[in-house]
């Protein structure tokens, strides 16, 4: 059964879709380092295994002493800064896509679903109710609806004994 969609927050959504492609943007300029550091030997973004690969490669345990003397301290700290800073899960909603890493059509799924309202499923036949009932006051002439609408301590409803003498103001023209 397809749930009923109230709502969406469209801006939030615009918001946090930035923010992903952003860091997509961000991404893909930390993988051309990692490749660079790591004379394309590493692709993912893992700090781990840079560090593993420049101790094994230069045969020499202190990682940033390294990238010093090799001139890439400071893409070393921007990678190690990134992938500190960024969440796992994050990255892997991203993927490679026309050399820019980009959200996957699975990430913009859930995306969408994070930021759209649903009826609530034992508030469905309310819902229901009130739009056909909605529907038939569409379809009434908003001159006799306005008329005939009563409100009370009971609630509102439409008072049909109106409805014969506003006919004859209607004929008149005086509705």
């Amino acid at each position: 059964m397809e749930r009923i969609k109230l709502g969406f927050d469209s801006a939030n959504y615009q918001k946090e879709l930035s923010q992903l492609i952003e860091i997509g943007k961000t991404a893909t300029v930390v993988q051309g380092y990692i490749l660079q550091i790591t004379n394309d030997n590493v692709t993912v973004f893992d700090l781990e295994a840079v560090n593993e690969w420049v101790k094994s490669h230069y045969n020499f345990i202190n990682v940033e002493q390294v990238m010093q003397l090799q001139n890439q301290d400071v893409i070393y700290k921007f990678v190690k800064n990134f992938l500190l800073s960024t969440e796992p899960s994050v990255l892997d909603s991203l993927s490679l896509q026309d050399g820019i890493y980009k959200p996957t059509k699975k990430c913009l799924k859930a995306l969408n679903e994070k930021y759209t309202k649903y009826c609530e499923p034992e508030f469905e036949d309310v819902y229901k109710n009130l739009k056909q009932l909605q529907e038939s006051i569409e379809k009434a002439d908003r001159r006799f609806v306005k008329a005939m609408l009563v409100q009370s301590t009971d609630g509102i409803h439409l008072n049909f004994k109106r409805f014969a003498p506003l006919q004859g103001a209607y004929k008149r023209n005086l509705i």
